[in-house]
């Protein structure tokens, strides 16, 4: 369903500029009118960045069943993981299923860390994008496939260990 795959978002007066904030999560989502273009290092969290970021994962089509296109997903996310100073291992899939990957980042101080989990398979099959659900903003709310379950929140926390670093951060 197309309307389950939208994010709420809220008007955002603070920002200076049409812009708003996920209802739910607070976080920036986006400009009013247009989709930005993907932007390098984020050392600052600005909606466009974010929504752009956003957009990266979700422009990669990855149903279930497709292993090759989840695990270009895969590929996506172990480049950010990598950029930032990642460990990578990859668990090659079985029967079908894509690969696990698996990115581990040093914190600020030994000890248990944080575990960041998702999947990036979504229920959508390849030509969704370009037909019945592409990527877009209307009003006050994103669409995309898999923009709410789970690309968004994979790349929202990928985003804060993207700003992390660039800001000579590491999580704590």
């Amino acid at each position: 369903n197309p309307e389950r795959q939208s994010v709420k978002l809220r008007r955002n007066v603070s920002c200076g500029r049409p812009c708003w904030r996920n209802a739910r999560t607070g976080y920036a989502a986006t400009s009013r009118h247009s989709m930005p273009k993907a932007t390098a290092p984020m050392r600052d969290l600005s909606p466009e960045s974010l929504l752009a970021a956003v957009n990266a994962w979700v422009a990669i089509e990855s149903p279930t069943q497709d292993a090759a296109a989840v695990n270009r997903v895969s590929v996506h996310a172990e480049g950010i993981l990598r950029a930032i100073g990642a460990t990578i291992e990859r668990i090659p899939g079985e029967g079908g299923i894509a690969d696990i990957l698996i990115g581990r980042i040093p914190g600020e101080a030994n000890g248990p860390g944080i575990l960041l989990l998702g999947h990036m398979d979504t229920v959508h099959p390849v030509g969704t994008l370009s037909g019945p659900l592409p990527m877009r903003v209307e009003g006050d709310r994103a669409y995309g496939p898999g923009i709410y379950d789970m690309k968004g929140g994979n790349s929202i926390a990928f985003s804060a260990l993207v700003h992390l670093h660039a800001t000579g951060q590491r999580p704590k």
